[in-house]
């Protein structure tokens, strides 16, 4: 009961320090060059909205940060890790990524900014930080820390690869399709990456994966 009572301490404390950080990060954007903010996002959207075709590939590729797609990825994965013998692994998946999208709602109805008046598509809630964008870095993140464990080294770096590059792109596509400005995104990736190196020395992910072959002995 009472390493299960320090695990607790040790998550509300890293929820608490990417809160504060976040809020900083926040105040700093809101307040820092709103100009050049502003001339970013506006001419990224301008160019999606002349091209249909690189407007409906924004509109794809943004899906990929979604919780809509995210959220069952990680719940299959899960219920893999979970099924091969890695319960603690699943189990960290679920929350990393879960209180991760949650620190992230929490922050932008503190800080509270506007959204830019350039977006493409329909958009809710604030504008800092990128939700898409800490929601990834969270959550691609998390997979490459869980399953790399047991993969190659080559195998590890193409994930590393992989995963880093899926977040740049959806990064990207909040500028372009005008629903964030630089600052968010920036701010939704460090936070994200802030987050997993925290979670990730307060509860370390355990529980070794049991190779396929093995299931059946």
């Amino acid at each position: 009961m009472s390493s299960l009572r320090a695990i607790v301490v040790r998550v509300a404390l890293a929820f608490v320090c990417v809160l504060a950080v976040g809020t900083g990060l926040g105040s700093a954007a809101v307040h820092g060059m709103p100009h050049i903010d502003t001339a970013v996002t506006r001419d990224l959207s301008r160019m999606s909205r002349a091209h249909h075709a690189v407007e409906m590939t924004m509109k794809a590729v943004t899906l990929l940060g979604s919780t809509a797609w995210l959220f069952p990825v990680v719940a299959a994965v899960a219920l893999v890790l979970a099924a091969r013998g890695a319960r603690g692994r699943a189990a960290w998946l679920v929350v990393a990524v879960g209180l991760g999208v949650l620190v992230s709602t929490v922050l932008k109805h503190v800080v509270g900014r506007h959204r830019p008046p350039f977006a493409l598509v329909r958009t809710t809630g604030a504008s800092f930080p990128s939700g898409h964008a800490m929601a990834a870095t969270v959550t691609y993140g998390a997979l490459v820390l869980v399953l790399a464990g047991s993969s190659r080294p080559r195998t590890r770096a193409v994930m590393v690869t992989c995963a880093g590059a899926v977040v740049a792109a959806v990064a990207f596509t909040r500028l372009a399709l005008g629903v964030h400005y630089p600052t968010d995104v920036l701010g939704g990736m460090l936070l994200g990456a802030l987050w997993l190196a925290l979670i990730s020395f307060a509860v370390p992910a355990r529980g070794r994966v049991r190779p396929r072959h093995a299931s059946g002995a």
